[in-house]
Formats: structure tokens, sequence, C-alpha cells
């Protein structure tokens, strides 16, 4: 197990011993190994590497002499975490958080989050405002519930641009996908409300909709997208407090609704005037841009889509 976090450890312009301190240090700076855990003993760590046992040996040493290992004859080497600590002088700004995170060389595939790093582009962007930029911005007492009016607007203009007329009062800037699910459903949704949701569907909606008391109504997913005909069937006995559908790249599945069956999803929403949610916050990360078209909530009378 260790010998795969360490990845390619030896990739480096350092000695070996340095280059493998370095590695099992960066793990235990990230909580990756956590305090306490053993390590496997100098032959067993050699033999499965690969090296001499006097690299891992001498690793071992560097890493005690950092405080970051305790070795007691007998009972192995324990790692000793301390928080922020650094390793053989070089600065730690991962936090806790997996290399994935970072540009490091030993790289660990991180798939507990779908975050993308910083971009450099946001720090150059911010650097190049200047008073003049600032001056309305700062004007005044700073709070903007809804976000900036300038965001606002950039953001009605990308859905005019993309066909579907908007305006910035009809923008609500929030924290990202989850947290505008999340108040839609602790807006619309109460203890006992039925919800329609594909199945499957993103996790986080769920969460969102079930710490409302929220009921389920599940909808199969065919292999071109929602099973339409079966939602048809649903409504036509239950009136559901909200539907939760993600039209374009669909996720867990990636699929895409076919245009036919985008019309037909949107002549069911507007013959029942149930008040639907279009998640398409995964719809920018589509390949194709040929097949672009304008985001379904167009094709609804206003009020009744909250388009995420």
């Amino acid at each position: 197990m260790l010998c795969r976090l360490l990845g390619d450890w030896s990739d480096t312009a350092r000695t070996f011993p340095a280059a493998l301190a370095a590695a099992i240090g960066e793990l235990i700076d990230e909580s990756v190994l956590r305090d306490g855990a053993i390590l496997p003993s100098q032959r067993a760590l050699a033999d499965a590497l690969g090296v001499a046992r006097v690299t891992v040996a001498e690793a071992y040493d560097l890493l005690s002499a950092e405080d970051l290992l305790a070795a007691r004859q007998g009972s192995g080497s324990r790692v000793r975490s301390r928080p922020g600590a650094g390793l053989l002088g070089s600065s730690n700004t991962t936090e806790g958080r997996l290399a994935s995170h970072t540009g490091h060389q030993n790289v660990s595939i991180d798939l507990t989050s779908g975050a993308l790093p910083g971009l450099v582009m946001v720090a150059e962007t911010l650097a190049s405002l200047d008073a003049e930029d600032l001056g309305d911005l700062v004007a005044g007492d700073g709070y903007y519930p809804a976000g900036l009016p300038v965001l606002r607007e950039a953001i009605a203009a990308r859905y005019r641009r993309d066909g579907w007329p908007t305006e910035p009062d009809e923008v609500l800037v929030t924290g990202g996908a989850q947290q505008a699910v999340w108040l839609i459903a602790h807006t619309f949704v109460s203890s006992g409300d039925e919800v329609v949701v594909e199945e499957p569907t993103y996790r986080g909606a769920l969460e969102a909709f079930r710490a409302c008391g929220a009921r389920f109504l599940p909808v199969p997913m065919a292999p071109t997208g929602l099973d339409v005909a079966h939602l048809a069937r649903l409504l036509e006995s239950r009136r559901p407090r909200l539907l939760y559908v993600q039209p374009r790249a669909h996720n867990p599945t990636g699929v895409s609704m076919p245009r036919a069956d985008r019309l037909r999803l949107a002549e069911l929403v507007r013959r029942h005037e149930v008040l639907t949610v279009d998640d398409s916050c995964t719809a920018d990360v589509l390949l194709d841009r040929s097949t672009r078209s304008p985001p379904w909530g167009s094709l609804l009378p206003d009020g009744s889509v909250l388009t995420v």
C-alpha cells in the first residue's frame, strides 16, 4: 500500500534516501499517513521498492531527525505528524489535502473532490484591477445578497448569447452549484413533499432534498436519458412538489437527452405545471460544442423552472 501511495518518488534530483524521505514526509504532512501509523520494516520496504536496505534506513533517519518518525526497538517506526510540519526545509502548502490538488511530483489521484485547482489567471486578473474598476464596489457597504451586479449582468449576458433572454435581476449568484440546489430545496420543499428525481442522479441533490424531509419519486434513466414515458405516467397520478432533472451532461451517467426528448419533457412540465429544477452545472464539460442549443429551461414559461 505504501509503495502505491509513494508513486514515482525517485523521479527527482535528490539522492535516493532524501527523495524517499521527502515522499514519505509529504504523505505524513497531508495526513495520508496518520499519526501513530506503523511504517513497514526497513527490509520489507526496501524489497518492495527494489532498493538497498541502507536507502530506507537513511530515509527513516532523515524523517526521525525531522521528528516525523519515532523508532522503537521491537515496535517499528511510527508516524509522528505535526500541524504545519515541513520536511527537510521544503514548504508545505497542501493544508491536509491530497497531492492531486498541488503541483508536487509525487501525485496521488484524489477522487474525493471534483474541485479544480486554483488558477494563476485569477490572481493575474485581480492584480490588473485599479481604483477606477473597484470604485463602484467600494462606494457602498459592499453587501450584495444576490451577487455582484457586474457578475449577474455577465451571467445574464451569457444566457442571452446562448439564446435565452435573461435579465440580471433573474440571476442569483451562489457559492457553487451545490449551494444553489440546497437553497432551492430548503426554499420550496417541506417535510413529506414528493420530489421527482432521476435514478440514478446527483448524490448532492439527494442529500439536499432528504435533509428537508422529501419523499422521492424515482424515474429510471434510459440509454438516452430520463425515461420521459415513465415520467408521463407518473405525473398522471401524482402531484409532486418539484421535479429535479439534468437534461444535459447528466451526473453521474454523462448522458445528454436528444432534442426530441427534451421537447417532450418540456411539454410534460408545461401541461402538469410542476416546478422544475434544471441542473445544468456540468453542461460545459461536454467536448462536442457542435450540438450546443439554447438552455433547456428556455423552453418553459417564466416562473416554472430554476436553472443551476
